[in-house]
């Protein structure tokens, strides 16, 4: 038996059903190369619930430029396709979740090629079902398909980029592969050292984190948002085109900020008159990569993972004259140090030990400290996030004497953990005396002054 696209006695596993029967179908649909994902660049999400949730990938998610239009499980032609129908419209309704506006996947579709299922991804009833002969240029059926889901239809039903915006959950790995483009791009179109093009992208990064602090608040609070929320974004850009919108934004959280450091409650990560020093382009072309992240639904732990496996590429090395202890060394030595977490018998409430680390670098000893520390949480403790938050917040300081831009790093570090950076300083640890010379800065003597407070209570 043969229809347009193959012989279905040339179909014997799952891979002859996408290399014959698939692909040649999505091509006839109209779709590119470039319009088709296959499973290693599809994000993973966890589907099910309780017991049964399980991470999926499913075998193609069609395109439309940046947008999901169509969610297809392809199988051996001994399975079921019935069965992938609904795994393949659980994903979509996880995927559409991630957008402000409207469902950009509107279909799904699974097949073995002896049986091809279409079905809308909100509707649990198939719309249409299409045997193996039925794949022929005059078969009614496959017209019905095309109208459905090629890739003029589709684009006929789709919404312009002005209703609607992808906010979602990144995947870590994708994460991580993110900013070291982003880092890369940097470096190439400012023709600038990997330590200040890491800087600079801190900066990006800083209002990116507020910008989506500012709209998981909204979402907390059951506000309706659009597209105009966005204020991280390219349409933003281009909407204030004779405006240094994300320069605006910048130093919008920075003053935020520095009313914080005012008050004595955080250490300063940038400078009062700091500006992001790239081209418009530049800036422009990091929004695009990063828009669509929603990153304060990551967690802090893996907003700070992506952030040190990102740190170790950027700034280490002999590159930078630089050297940072191996993490390996660094975890062998946090748990060598068997910190704890005791109650005390005449409170009753638990008490985690604190650290200090003289020479902390970019911060990772205390970023290792902070998850031990979590981690010797007792189970029995009530409020495990005010504990968390405790650590976080008491328990950690750190002393540094490396030039004035590593120390912001640092903090920024911990900000990504949660911390604020609120006990990182700049000194030198073998300074016993902790001199404040005459010229200092008035804030870098203030915080010395903090330092040596808190070491007279050790």
């Amino acid at each position: 038996m043969k229809n347009k696209f193959c012989e279905l006695e040339s179909l014997h596993n799952e891979s002859d059903v996408e290399q014959l029967f698939v692909i040649r179908l999505l091509k006839d649909l109209g779709y590119k190369d470039a319009n088709i994902l296959t499973k290693h660049s599809i994000p993973s999400y966890v589907l099910g619930k309780g017991g049964k949730k399980h991470p999926h990938i499913p075998d193609y998610q069609i395109r439309i430029g940046k947008t999901p239009v169509l969610i297809l499980e392809a199988k051996n032609p001994n399975e079921d396709a019935e069965h992938y129908i609904t795994e393949a419209q659980d994903y979509a309704v996880v995927v559409n979740r991630g957008f402000i506006g409207n469902n950009p996947i509107q279909f799904v579709l699974a097949t073995n090629a002896v049986k091809t299922i279409l079905a809308k991804a909100d509707e649990n009833k198939p719309i249409l079902t299409l045997n193996f002969q039925d794949f022929t240029e005059d078969n009614a059926k496959y017209q019905k398909l095309k109208d459905y889901i090629s890739v003029n239809s589709i684009k006929k039903s789709m919404l312009s980029k002005e209703q609607i915006f992808e906010f979602r959950t990144p995947d870590i790995n994708e994460l991580k592969g993110i900013f070291k483009q982003a880092h890369d791009l940097i470096r190439r179109k400012q023709k600038i050292g990997p330590k200040k093009a890491f800087y600079e992208f801190t900066k990006l990064l800083f209002v990116k984190m507020n910008e989506d602090k500012r709209l998981q608040l909204m979402l907390d609070a059951n506000q309706a948002i659009t597209v105009d929320d966005f204020k991280f974004s390219v349409r933003a850009i281009d909407n204030n085109a004779d405006f240094d919108w994300i320069n605006f934004l910048f130093q919008t959280y920075r003053n935020e900020f520095q009313a914080l450091v005012d008050k004595g409650s955080k250490k300063r990560i940038f400078q009062k008159d700091e500006k992001i020093n790239l081209s418009p382009s530049t800036i422009k072309a990091i929004v695009e990569m990063i828009e669509n992240f929603n990153l304060r639904s990551v967690e802090d732990d893996i907003n700070g993972k992506v952030f040190e496996t990102f740190l170790e590429a950027a700034v280490r090395g002999k590159e930078l004259g630089q050297f940072f202890t191996p993490r390996s060394v660094v975890k062998f030595m946090t748990q060598l140090a068997e910190l704890r977490v005791r109650k005390n018998t005449e409170t009753g409430d638990f008490e985690p030990d604190k650290v200090l680390d003289g020479a902390c670098g970019t911060g990772g000893f205390l970023i290792f400290t902070l998850s031990d520390l979590f981690n010797k949480i007792p189970e029995s403790v009530a409020d495990k996030e005010a504990l968390k938050k405790t650590i976080r917040e008491e328990c950690l300081f750190g002393i540094d004497a490396s030039e004035d831009d590593i120390v912001p790093i640092t903090r920024m570090n911990m900000y990504l953990h949660g911390d604020g950076g609120s006990h990182i300083f700049l000194a030198d640890t073998l300074d016993k005396q902790l001199l404040i010379e005459k010229g200092l800065d008035q804030e870098l003597v203030n915080e010395r002054k903090e330092l040596k407070k808190l070491l007279s209570k050790v």
